[in-house]
């Protein structure tokens, strides 16, 4: 009897405006920590932000938490 096997497709959030200072950053952040810390998921965040914030606040999550896999 072969097993029906059905794999799960990946979650995907854009989160966007053109308005600065409404909470994107913080709102990508929150999303992709719940999703990878609460959740145990392989989460990947694109930032196209020219400042860079989510990639900051996000490595720092990471030393903070010591989710490194080494």
């Amino acid at each position: 009897m072969v097993a029906n096997i059905q794999k799960k497709k990946a979650e995907k959030y854009v989160v966007g405006n053109f308005k600065g200072g409404v909470g994107k950053s913080t709102t990508v952040q929150m999303l992709s920590f719940e999703s990878a810390h609460d959740r145990g998921l392989k989460t990947l965040v694109v930032d196209l932000d020219m400042q860079g914030n989510t990639s900051d606040v996000l490595n720092l999550t990471r030393m903070n938490y010591g989710l490194d896999e080494g």
